[in-house]
Parts: C-alpha cells; sequence; structure tokens
C-alpha cells in the first residue's frame, strides 16, 4: 500500500510537470482514489509554400468547423469557388484550385481561425 501512495504521488507530480509545459489547456483532479484528465485543444492553422504551384495547410480545426481558402490582395469576403477544409490534418492545395490573385487566405467558419500567406 505504501509503495502505491508514493507511485500515486510520483505519478501526480510527473503529471503537473508535463500539464506545466503542455501548449493546450490540461485540467487533472482527484476524486475518490481516480483520476479525471480533460484536454481542451485550441483551432490553429498554418499555412507554407511546399512547391512553386502548391501549398500546404497544417489545421486542426474546432468541431464542426471548417475553412476556407482562396487568394485575394486583401482578405476580406471569400468569392464562390474557395476551396473548403472540413476536417483537421496536413492538406497539399494547388495554387491553381485557389480563385483570385494575389495572397492567400483562410478563415474558418467558426471565425476563430484567421491566416494570410503573403506572396
Amino acid at each position: 500500500m505504501v509503495a502505491l501512495k508514493r507511485f500515486l504521488s510520483t505519478a501526480r507530480v510527473a503529471l503537473a510537470a508535463t500539464v506545466a509545459t503542455a501548449a493546450p489547456t490540461v485540467i487533472a483532479a482527484q476524486t475518490s482514489g481516480s483520476t479525471v484528465l480533460t484536454v481542451r485543444v485550441q483551432p490553429e492553422a498554418m499555412i507554407q509554400r511546399h512547391s512553386e504551384d502548391s501549398i500546404v495547410v497544417k489545421i486542426r480545426l474546432a468541431e464542426r468547423a471548417t475553412a476556407i481558402l482562396w487568394r485575394a490582395e486583401v482578405c476580406g469576403t471569400p468569392p464562390s469557388g474557395s476551396v473548403t477544409i472540413s476536417r483537421s490534418g496536413v492538406h497539399v492545395i494547388r495554387m491553381a484550385d485557389l480563385p483570385g490573385i494575389g495572397s492567400v487566405c483562410l478563415a474558418s467558419s467558426d471565425g476563430a481561425l484567421s491566416y494570410r500567406l503573403d506572396g
């Protein structure tokens, strides 16, 4: 029993150290000898050049959200024919598939994400 208590105490310290350095919000609580762990992952997006004629979009969407991609001199309202991303992940998109000219613009349907890749 003493060894188990020592293990649980060490595990709590290790969890606390991990929680302190983790990017997502983590909440841990102990009740009646069991531990409950809740992780909240925030939406995030990054666009990079993949090649001269394509980009790579790394995106984590909120539940039920989508993202729209298009090109414009000033990112505002997306035009019809914009590319829709409906799931989180890594997506390679051809520049020719994006309507418009100018910078690459990204916006999520829930308003959480807005990103612009110049040039």
